[in-house]
């Protein structure tokens, strides 16, 4: 996909951006313990001209006082690169207008009462012509645009996305530490866990977009699509999300092709750049698919409509999801080479956006420390359960062996003590990785059925605009199901603990027994959990662990035995009578357990 550009702009240093970065926390961070309304209607009328890298935007914004006190300031703040921005409250009167950080100060002429609702109106271009020797944004392109609501919608008091995040940085201009993007993990009757139950932080909105583009792009937006038109040689459509969903979207712009199918009451699309179509049957099967699996467990999908939208490569993600809505970046969706035998990563990221429709925008959770083990380890686990319905549950391994190896060469880098799931916030390689393997391993220890239950209750019970789930709400609900004190106890292991072993096949040997063959293996196991940074041996004694033994390929290298024991003294010993001659045995071939070097984990069995 291309763009265009024209004028040349001025450059801005990394100093400089710096600058205004501490400025502007110096100035306003105490706004963010100050008392503003809540969003929680957007209609908004946007103008892309693609051509020309320009998008034109016209808003409403229904704002309510969610708090229980009376409000006579507002603050909305605008991205710094917004151009002929306006701004009206309604019974309010502009007090200042800072340019410079786009910050707007209204003073109500009659304070909002708690439960009222004003609202505000504003207009803004977003320019993106011409060549910038730093700081380019292409969200606004000559074919495949994609901006994002934040640059679309005021937001309300203090951006803290705005502050330095490095550390040297922040200690050189004796900024102290950043505001925290996760809290610490709260307990339930936490101050946090009222205002989310009162609505206040974040509130959900209704959106209600209509969006027009150059005669030869199709215009994009969530929701349901009410009405298409042409008007004076541009296109426009008419899109309503009616129901309430986090207050995150985003719309897009395209000389797009679309492919459709309606699934059951869910019209499923998929809009691409025509030369890019290699995927997009795979990607549909999986969408339909995700549907089906996660919903007849967590709950009907929320939405009539899903909509699949390329966007093109420059963006930082593979792909996005927002509510009723999945974004895929060229290269790492569309042209993805997805070859037999390979672990499918398109269907993997299909399965991953679409199971984020339950968690993320069904379960939205506190904004806590845990809260992306519900967001990402649970899409991780939703996406196992797709993939296996799709290729079977022997392509789980496979798929699982990169979030292992991922856990364990992030963690090495880690700075301070390792989190715990139960903690983790910004580590991708616990929510990604670890919490992966966790979720698989929890769905083995439980049983599919317990597991859909625990799961199926915290979406009805903390689903919604005022859901307040936390980590330790689905660390509770899991163990719950476990059946014994043994299973409980490995739940917290894995949630409150920070445990790896080492398992290895020392021997394995097969000799003749009549028309039988009988195999004797001897297996070790260890274990180590870290505590106060540093690792300690503890006993792995009664942990029951996988084990398979296989048959050789010219016999189909089909599974003759699959098994669970447990470790004694460190050890499993095994003697087995099988029908056919072992060729390989396995110790956790199913990814149940992060080990620290599996290539011991598989062995030929030799002949004494």
């Amino acid at each position: 996909l291309f763009w265009q550009t024209s004028v040349v702009h001025a450059w801005e240093s990394a100093e400089t951006r710096a600058d205004w970065r501490a400025e502007y926390e110096g100035t306003y961070r105490r706004l963010a313990r100050v008392a503003q309304p809540r969003i929680v209607a957007v209609r908004i009328e946007v103008d892309m001209h693609p051509s020309e890298r320009r998008a034109d935007v016209r808003g409403t914004l229904t704002l309510e006082n969610r708090s229980t006190q009376a409000i006579d300031t507002l603050w909305a703040v605008l991205g710094r690169d917004a151009e002929r921005v306006t701004m009206t409250v309604s019974g309010a009167r502009l007090v200042r207008h800072d340019a410079r950080f786009g910050v707007h100060v209204f003073a109500l002429a009659r304070p909002m009462a708690p439960a009222t609702t004003r609202e505000l109106t504003y207009a803004l271009t977003l320019d993106r012509s011409g060549v910038r020797a730093d700081g380019f944004e292409y969200d606004v392109a000559e074919n495949g645009s994609y901006i994002v609501s934040s640059d679309l919608v005021p937001s309300l008091g203090y951006r803290g996305r705005y502050e330095l995040s490095n550390v040297p940085e922040r200690r050189a201009r004796g900024l102290g530490n950043a505001s925290e993007q996760y809290a610490p993990l709260s307990a339930s009757d936490s101050l946090a866990t009222e205002a989310r139950r009162a609505g206040q932080d974040p509130a959900w909105i209704t959106l209600d977009a209509t969006v027009s583009t150059s005669a030869d792009q199709t215009a994009l937006a969530p929701g349901r699509l009410v009405r298409d038109w042409t008007q004076d040689g541009r296109r426009y459509a008419h899109y309503v999300m009616g129901q309430s969903t986090p207050a995150l979207f985003a719309i897009a712009s395209g000389r797009y092709a679309v492919r459709r199918v309606q699934h059951g009451a869910v019209a499923v699309e998929m809009w691409f750049h025509p030369a890019h179509d290699r995927n997009v049957d795979n990607m549909l099967t999986t969408a339909t698919r995700s549907l089906d699996v996660l919903g007849a467990k967590f709950g009907a999908y929320p939405h009539t409509t899903l909509r699949m939208v390329e966007v093109p490569l420059w963006w930082r993600f593979g792909a996005f999801a927002a509510p009723g809505m999945l974004y895929f970046t060229e290269d790492r969706g569309m042209l993805t080479d997805t070859r037999v035998g390979d672990v499918d990563l398109v269907s993997r990221r299909v399965a991953h956006e679409v199971a984020h429709q339950w968690w993320g925008h069904t379960v939205e959770p506190l904004n806590v420390a845990g809260a992306t083990i519900i967001v990402e380890s649970l899409a991780k686990y939703s996406e196992q359960l797709v993939v296996a319905s799709l290729r079977g549950e022997g392509a789980l391994p496979q798929m699982l062996g990169f979030d292992h190896d991922r856990y364990l060469a992030d963690r090495t880098g880690e700075q301070d003590q390792e989190p715990t799931l139960l903690e983790t916030t910004n580590e991708s390689y616990l929510y990604y990785g670890k919490g992966a393997i966790a979720m698989h391993a929890m769905h083995d220890l439980l049983g599919d059925s317990a597991m859909t239950r625990a799961l199926a209750t915290l979406v009805a019970t903390e689903g919604g605009p005022r859901g307040a789930a936390t980590s330790r709400d689905l660390h509770a609900l899991l163990r719950a199901a476990a059946r014994d004190a043994a299973a409980r106890a490995e739940v917290d292991e894995w949630f409150t603990g920070r445990t790896t072993y080492d398992l290895r096949i020392d021997t394995a040997f097969t000799t003749p027994a009549g028309s039988q063959h009988r195999l004797n293996a001897s297996l070790r196991v260890g274990k180590q959990e870290l505590r106060g940074g540093a690792e300690e041996l503890v006993s792995a004694d009664g942990t029951v662990i996988d084990v398979a033994v296989y048959a050789a390929a010219a016999d189909g290298g089909r599974v003759l035995y699959a098994g669970k024991h447990a470790v004694v003294r460190g050890r499993i010993e095994l003697s087995l009578v099988l029908p056919v001659r072992p060729d390989t045995i396995a110790i956790d071939p199913y990814m149940h357990r992060i080990d620290r070097d599996r290539s011991d984990n598989r062995r030929r069995v030799g002949i004494p």
